[in-house]
């Protein structure tokens, strides 16, 4: 899969290399086969949890082969209603990332998918998923992150 992934050094600041999905949503075969071991990761998932933006991406596309709900995990203030929230550190910064907490059924067992994952994104994700009241499950991040993860690492 990663031969699909175009790396862009120096973006979006100096010293990071940007992985782009791009090629690999572009091209039909390659991104059904990402869907495919996401929504086999999902069977014994109540819900595919997707971290903006690009995790929306492959959450969407796994939801629509399982025919099972999606969880929006997003940025700092674009979730109406009731939310909990969790700021993790990035490259280049910080980013704070938030969950609806009255839609969803308390004790729902969650994929959580996103492109490439850290530690501390991974973290921030759990933290709020459980603040939510609902069970993380498993974790899929079909990109390499660095040599401490490893493609489709999930938990």
């Amino acid at each position: 899969m990663n031969d699909f992934i175009r790396v862009i050094p120096d973006f979006p600041k100096p010293g990071i290399s940007f992985k782009d999905i791009t090629p690999l949503i572009a091209n039909g075969e390659a991104f059904l086969n990402v869907s495919k071991q996401i929504a086999q990761l999902s069977r014994e998932c109540d819900y595919i949890a997707g971290i903006e933006a690009r995790g929306f991406i492959f959450a969407s596309s796994a939801c629509a082969l399982t025919e099972k709900g999606f969880i929006p995990i997003r940025k700092s203030g674009k979730l109406p209603g009731r939310t909990i929230s969790s700021t993790y550190d990035l490259e280049y910064g910080s980013a704070t990332l938030e969950i609806h907490t009255d839609i969803i059924k308390q004790g729902s067992k969650v994929l959580l998918v996103d492109d490439v994952g850290n530690w501390w994104h991974c973290n921030c994700c759990h933290k709020i998923i459980e603040g939510s009241r609902f069970a993380p499950d498993r974790t899929y991040f079909p990109l390499r992150y660095s040599r401490t993860q490893r493609q489709g690492a999930n938990r």
